[in-house]
């Protein structure tokens, strides 16, 4: 595996604090954490003016999960002085894996900075917070160490936000010897499982994190005859269990070349970081690279680049022997036609010079998805629900890479990255339970772990999509949940949402056409909502709201129910790879 992250900008340095990278593989001869400590002092810095707002806040800790379980520690009684630190200690002498700060009702979880100790010991690890923000003051604010930025969520009630402290009270992580090889085939075929804590026994799963009841409990040296991927967990009584550990070793074969990739956009391009860890269970070594440059979207990273870092540029195109594939991430201030033409000229930029390098580079524009506030990074009009909104920027994406080839004629047609797709029915089929363990609250931490970002399931997911796009071939039974403690019956699931929605989306260039029709679509109102089915199991849907025809390349992919409004003149269409497009149907 090769991985290159090249300039993240500061403000991308911050927020990768807040995302919970998975806790590393451990080699035999690294340091390990001190001994168990048990949280007993809080010291918290009040939001300026909102003093009062943390009286009754409480601390709480939990051995079941980031957001379950939670036992009552100790209280704010009082409100703490203007301007400065205070401090709460109490005793305790339980180990949590999760501590957390809950803000008191009516208080939009207002914080400056808060901290964590077990005495005169900070306890840091993995931070995280419930969802909400007002001026971008979400929770990540309350660990960024500056007292003059908080927390400030729209929501009054029910906010949170704390430390995951990982090894320091759980059983140590397991180490696997010898560690991860980089591509050569494992010889001998077989790895051992270490714990240092005494006492505690190793599970293992071939498949995902195993629970306590799960996988395999390790007695001796593990051996293999393919090429495997192994995930293990540390459990001891009285303790949550440990990190995970994983690794993924080639047996009888080394891992096979794989493809050479850039990417140009910002730290949601950035969250892509695990494909090559993916795509190495898979059996391809990934040669990643990342242009994450000042500015964000588009048309800034070229400018940066061009006035800043261009032999910096100059010297990354030359240090790949090749790019086979090539992603831009648009990030639109707007979506008029002069902002989707304007991201159009400087996508083909990038894309003309990647085929400078490489004339049989294949371009690729990134359709990120919406965030789940109005008004904020992508709800183009006239979106009025998070389905609407997704299909409404995929639209536009779809309306930049028509802008594109325009201009950009020669080599590769550039295609489209639906991410934005994958990401509307991942919330569909958690509201609709079609994901083992998980339900519609697990939405945001999914995809908006610290508001913007991504957690690992859902960098997962995305990985899943990239993988299907590129490398032209289903994920289904080939990647397990690297760097996640997705069990192996989620990981199933989004492999097979990542598949179904890359075969199915023709600008991907998998799709295959066929003869026999689609059903028509039926076309459902209550008086308040419309919505759109078809008899053909698995059939995807375009609509239009002007009373044009759309096809399975025009018109909105249907993404859920659409709200009535004056005006609204549907049509829709049932399309699905390997199957013609069925009759239009109208409102």
């Amino acid at each position: 595996m090769i991985v290159r992250n090249l300039c993240l900008n500061r403000w991308l340095a911050a927020a990768v604090l807040a995302i919970p990278w998975p806790a590393p593989v451990r080699g035999a001869d690294e340091p390990r954490p001190p001994a168990v400590v048990a949280v007993n002092r809080v010291r918290y810095f009040p939001a300026p003016g909102r003093e009062l707002a943390m009286a009754g806040g409480k601390i709480a800790g939990s051995n079941v999960s980031v957001r379950e379980g939670f036992e009552p520690l100790a209280e704010i009684k009082s409100a703490p002085a203007a301007g400065q630190w205070s401090e709460l200690t109490f005793t305790n002498t339980k180990r949590y894996r999760w501590i957390r700060y809950e803000a008191p009702p009516g208080s939009y979880g207002n914080v400056a900075e808060l901290e964590f100790y077990s005495g005169q010991r900070r306890l840091l690890g993995q931070t995280f917070g419930s969802f909400g923000w007002r001026n971008l003051r979400n929770w990540p604010r309350a660990f960024d160490q500056k007292t003059d930025t908080w927390f400030d969520s729209d929501t009054a009630d029910g906010q949170y936000l704390g430390v995951d402290v990982g090894e320091l009270a759980t059983a140590q992580t397991p180490r696997l010897d010898p560690p991860p090889t980089k591509g050569e085939a494992l010889t001998p075929p077989q790895v051992e499982l270490k714990c240092n804590t005494p006492g505690a026994m190793v599970r293992y799963s071939f498949t995902g994190a195993p629970g306590a009841n799960d996988g395999l409990v390790y007695q001796g040296p593990i051996h293999l005859d393919r090429l495997t991927t192994i995930f293990a967990v540390a459990f001891k009584d009285g303790m949550p269990p440990s990190p995970i550990a994983w690794g993924t070793y080639p047996v009888g074969a080394p891992l096979k070349a794989g493809l050479h990739s850039l990417h140009v956009g910002n730290s949601l391009t950035g969250s892509l970081m695990r494909l090559p860890d993916c795509v190495r269970a898979a059996g391809y070594i990934h040669d990643y690279h990342t242009w994450l440059k000042e500015g964000g979207a588009t048309p800034a990273i070229w400018t940066n680049t061009q006035a800043k870092a261009k032999a910096e540029w100059d010297q990354e195109l030359a240090g790949m022997p090749r790019i086979d594939h090539l992603s831009v991430q648009p990030r639109l201030p707007g979506f008029t036609d002069s902002d989707l033409a304007n991201e159009a000229k400087y996508d083909a930029l990038f894309f003309e010079a990647a085929r400078a390098k490489s004339p049989d580079v294949q371009p690729w524009i990134y359709a990120e998805w919406p965030s789940r506030k109005v008004g904020f990074n992508g709800w183009p009009p006239p979106s009025t629900t998070y389905e609407e909104a997704c299909a409404a920027l995929l639209m536009s994406t779809e309306t930049v890479e028509r802008k594109v080839r325009e201009t950009y004629k020669e080599g590769k047609r550039p295609r489209i990255l639906p991410c934005t797709l994958a990401v509307a029915h991942l919330k569909n089929q958690l509201e609709e339970g079609k994901i083992p363990g998980l339900s519609t609250q697990d939405f945001d931490p999914i995809m908006f772990y610290d508001n913007v970002h991504p957690g690992d399931p859902g960098r997962y997911l995305l990985a899943m999509v990239w993988f299907a796009a590129f490398y032209g071939e289903s994920p289904v039974g080939k990647i397990p949940p690297v760097a996640t403690s997705l069990t192996a019956e989620q990981a199933d699931a989004l492999q097979r949402l990542a598949w179904d929605v890359v075969k199915n989306y023709p600008d991907c260039g998998l799709y295959e056409e066929g003869v026999q029709p689609c059903g028509k679509p039926a076309l459902a109102s209550d008086g308040k909502i419309i919505t759109l089915t078809s008899p053909t199991p698995g059939a995807w849907l375009r609509y239009t709201i002007d009373g044009s025809n759309p096809t399975r390349t025009t018109g909105y992919v249907y993404c859920g129910p659409i709200p009535v409004r004056p005006d609204l003149h549907l049509k829709a269409v049932a399309y699905k790879s390997g199957l013609a497009d069925s009759e239009i149907a109208a409102q």
